[in-house]
């Protein structure tokens, strides 16, 4: 898991440099949440691929489903997977736009 944390913060620190070079940003607003966005999508996706591939979020969903009543485990992989993107990337989204970018 903190190998997809610092890939996913690579990839998004090169997107929005290169978003920034292509388009300057206006503020640190829209830088934070382009870099959110970037993360968020990339980190998902990675989380999803390596939870799927070990076989946690079976562990996880489908007792989860079975408790609350739920009646599908993918309900759960998804709120799995977007706590896991906010929880991880929110603060750094926010810290990168204030500290690398010059207005």
């Amino acid at each position: 898991m903190m190998a997809i944390v610092a890939v996913t913060n690579a990839v998004a620190i090169l997107h929005t440099n290169q978003r920034h070079h292509r388009r300057p940003f206006t503020g640190y607003r829209r830088l934070a949440l382009h870099y959110f966005g970037v993360c968020v999508f990339s980190g998902s996706v990675l989380f999803l691929l390596l939870a799927w591939s070990t076989g946690i979020l079976q562990d996880f969903a489908a007792p989860l489903a079975s408790a609350v009543g739920t009646p599908s485990p993918l309900v759960w992989t998804a709120a799995l997977t977007a706590a896991f993107g906010i929880v991880s990337f929110a603060h750094a989204s926010v810290l990168h736009a204030w500290s690398a970018f010059e207005a």
